[in-house]
């Protein structure tokens, strides 16, 4: 704000005191605030009077709102009205605080300067003209006048200046790329530019952290190998970016969870791999699964709950074995885990671990490089899966990951599809269920294995637990073991009741919805019937080749199958039609044919779809924890804020209280000194009265 205008001072008054026309301003000022065209008129005829060159009692008489406003409110003082009215230092003084107060008032209002700027310029131009001719006081006032505006109009485009530059950040724009942020952004997500205007107050230590998140916004990402996606590497790049923003800002609740989320979100952008996971309880015939749907049997089918490894499958062409061991921390995960199992049988993982070999084959394989081993056939490559996965040598123990290729002449898939094969969950050890849980929601799509015969509390865990973590529309129920059910009945009421349950548990919107889902199948007589037919005649004779249990097994399941009793299986491999039900009823080719229909032939599309849905979820939790964070903020602002009131209120009850205990004493004082004088003057006239 300019100077104040001091031409005349107020030693100089005469008959009137400051106080009194200062009062006389106040009231003269507030009656016009409102109106600005009376504002205007009122300045313009004060900086008239103070400028002007004749008499001032003749100027003063003919200022017409200023003399009219003087009268209003001096009213009946005749003398305070006549002081300034008949005394020219006096209204000169007057007319001087008005002005003063205006600018005062208005020192913003634009409106009011044009007005004001003016009558300036005739003055300027007057005094111009003639400064040789006017007196020497005259002169001194309107060079003071001129002077006075002059600095005022510079202050006034200071001010307007500063609006233009708030102007610019209410546009809420970066100053650098133009593009639009929000209003509480202080650094442009898109270039890391700063924004000065927002940052003006801030402390040192915010302005580090804000210098920061710039480098780390503008820094340059390891993720341009990513080349298989645009989307996916784009979305890499902003996660991490975030989580290292949230690590600096040590955001509230942005929790490990959070963090593992992220990096696998960031891995799954990184590789172009489409994972379709095999999850299900123990003896829920995953492997059998698995090998129906390579259509060979390499995976083990052996019951064997001591692995803790995931096992991949992939098309190739030729057969290998690739095998990751455990390291340090993860075998310490299993180990502390299984020896809080509950189940210390002698098959059992705590009692295999408390054996004394392994302490020497922990510094064998612990920490053991990969193994990469070249297969000539699939019986070899079949020997080496099982000695990895399901040997009862302990060695087995240590794996973490096998990766299995299989030649394309067996297992025909797009090179990014990997069928995984998981520990089952629900095992006693709760470091392989949470290896199973923590992949599922890795994997691009998932096959929930269940027997069919499980309509189980478990079962039905099993499925809605699956489905929490997953899409629903890259998720198939695949019901095992229907070969151990009676008849094709029993198996549909029981999925009846799964389409009951799934959809009254509002995991689908409807019972189509949910059949579609479900597809039964038996991959065992899926594997036998292939098996079977490929057998000669002698060799289906032989038990070596295709032993009785199985040949007992797949009878049963033709002749139920085809409604006959007497069926004479050996007939199967040349009665197409027969076998085209048989085939049909295991189920398997059906399946097949659902997962290269809906997610084998779409995996590229179905992929990047779920990168974009889980950066989506992640982009939800983050703003929600971000919210949480700021909300707690304000609220712990505003608890201190009325704890600082409370406090106040509180102290002033307590002074309030002191002076009260204070005024009390001073009365219990005064009483017992007219008490003390009372007795003075009793014992006084007793003793008077007793000379």
């Amino acid at each position: 704000m300019a100077e104040e205008l001091n031409i005349i001072s107020s030693s100089m008054l005469t008959d009137v005191s400051e106080t009194e026309i200062n009062s006389l301003i106040e009231k003269i000022v507030a009656s016009s605030k409102n109106n600005m065209e009376e504002i205007c008129e009122l300045t313009v005829e004060c900086t008239t009077l103070l400028a002007s060159a004749e008499s001032r009692s003749t100027a003063l008489s003919d200022q017409g709102i200023f003399k009219r406003l003087i009268g209003n409110f001096t009213g009946k003082n005749q003398k305070l009205r006549d002081s300034i009215l008949k005394d020219q230092t006096n209204a000169l003084y007057a007319a001087q605080g008005v002005i003063n107060r205006v600018m005062a008032e208005c020192n913003n209002n634009r409106k009011l300067m044009l007005a004001v700027n003016d009558r300036i310029s005739d003055v300027y131009l007057e005094l111009k003209e003639n400064q040789n001719e006017v007196a020497a006081g005259v002169l001194m006032i309107r060079k003071a006048i001129v002077a006075f505006y002059k600095q005022y109009k510079e202050k006034l485009l200071e001010q307007e200046t500063r609006i233009s530059k708030v102007e610019q950040f209410a546009r809420e724009r970066c100053p650098k790329c133009q593009r639009e942020i929000l209003s509480w952004q202080r650094i442009c997500p898109y270039c890391g530019e700063i924004h000065s205007l927002k940052t003006d107050n801030m402390s040192e230590e915010t302005r580090k952290i804000l210098g920061e998140l710039s480098k780390i916004i503008n820094s340059e990402d390891d993720f341009e190998d990513i080349a298989w996606s645009v989307v996916a590497r784009k979305k890499a790049r902003v996660m991490r970016k975030v989580k290292l923003m949230a690590e600096l800002g040590k955001i509230p609740g942005f929790t490990d969870e959070l963090v593992k989320d992220i990096d696998s979100l960031i891995n799954k952008c990184k590789s172009e791999e489409f994972q379709i996971a095999i999850v299900g309880v123990m003896k829920a015939g995953k492997s059998f699964l698995m090998n129906a749907l390579m259509g060979e049997e390499i995976a083990s089918v052996e019951v064997n709950p001591e692995t803790a490894a995931l096992t991949k499958f992939r098309s190739t062409t030729g057969y290998y074995v690739k095998i990751r061991f455990q390291n340090e921390k993860e075998w310490s995960k299993l180990k502390n885990s299984a020896l809080k199992s509950k189940n210390v049988g002698k098959d059992s993982l705590r009692h295999m671990i408390e054996q004394p070999e392994i302490a020497g084959l922990e510094k064998k394989w612990v920490n053991h490089k990969e193994l990469y081993i070249t297969c000539s056939d699939v019986a070899e490559l079949r020997r080496n899966v099982k000695k990895y996965t399901s040997s009862r040598d302990y060695d087995h123990l240590f794996v973490a990951e096998v990766e299995v290729g299989v030649d394309t002449s067996i297992f025909n898939m797009p090179k990014e599809v990997v069928f995984v094969d998981t520990p089952g969950l629900k095992d006693p050890v709760k470091y392989r269920s949470d290896i199973t849980r923590a992949y599922i929601k890795k994997a691009d799509a998932v096959l929930i294995a269940v027997p069919t015969a499980a309509l189980t509390a478990e079962g039905n865990e099993i499925i809605t637990t699956v489905l929490d973590c997953t899409d629903t529309k890259k998720a198939y129920i695949v019901a095992t073991q229907k070969d151990l059910k009676d008849t094709e009945e029993d198996c549909e009421k029981v999925v009846s009741l799964w389409v009951k349950k799934l959809v009254g548990a509002r995991r689908y919107e409807n019972n189509r919805a949910a059949r579609s889902r479900i597809i039964l199948t038996s991959a065992k007589m899926d594997l036998l019937l292939n098996k079977w037919i490929s057998l000669d005649a002698d060799q289906r004779s032989d038990p070596a080749a295709f032993s009785d249990n199985d040949y007992s097994a797949l009878e049963s399941f033709v002749k139920r199958t085809l409604n006959s009793r007497r069926y004479d299986i050996n007939k199967l491999p040349y009665e197409q039609d027969n076998l085209a039900k048989v085939k049909q009823n295991a189920g398997i080719e059906f399946l097949r044919k659902k997962l290269e229909d809906t997610l084998i032939a779409k995996h590229r599309e179905l992929k990047v779809a779920g990168i974009e849905r889980g950066f989506g979820r992640c982009k939800e939790r983050i703003k929600e924890i971000s919210e949480s964070a700021v909300n707690k903020q304000l609220k712990a602002i505003s608890l201190a804020e009325s704890g600082a009131e409370e406090l106040k209120r509180q102290l002033d009850e307590a002074l309030a209280e002191k002076q009260k205990m204070e005024s009390a004493n001073q009365e219990i004082r005064n009483a017992a000194e007219q008490l003390e004088k009372g007795i003075m003057c009793v014992i006084t006239d007793l003793e008077r009265r007793g000379r």
